[in-house]
């Protein structure tokens, strides 16, 4: 399990990478033909903290992982679930402060 949770804090790093670097782009996730930005700056930074949120979300998935010896895979399973969720939740409160609107 130790192997298991090296590579999820090592996903983790590499989004966290990837939302630093490409902060000022809507992420592939997110990507939507109807999706039409009202507030860039806005819009990327709550981009950029709803990544933080879920590499923290992988960060101490990884270190359950590692710590607990005798596991399941339900843990992991529930991370990427929490994972989706709060990408839903960023749309969700992105269009609540107005920094988007659908056609």
């Amino acid at each position: 399990m130790m192997l298991m949770g090296l590579s999820i804090i090592f996903i983790g790093i590499i989004y966290l990478i990837y939302s630093i670097l490409f902060r000022n782009k809507v992420t592939l996730w997110h990507k939507n033909n109807n999706m039409i930005i009202l507030n860039e700056k806005g819009y990327f930074k709550l981009q950029l903290y709803f990544s933080m949120i879920s590499f923290l979300l992988f960060l101490l998935t990884g270190i359950l992982v590692i710590t607990i010896t005798n596991i399941n895979t339900s843990y992991i399973i529930l991370s990427v679930f929490i994972f989706h969720i709060i990408n839903c939740l960023f749309k969700i409160q992105s269009k609540k402060l107005e920094y988007i609107s659908y056609k």
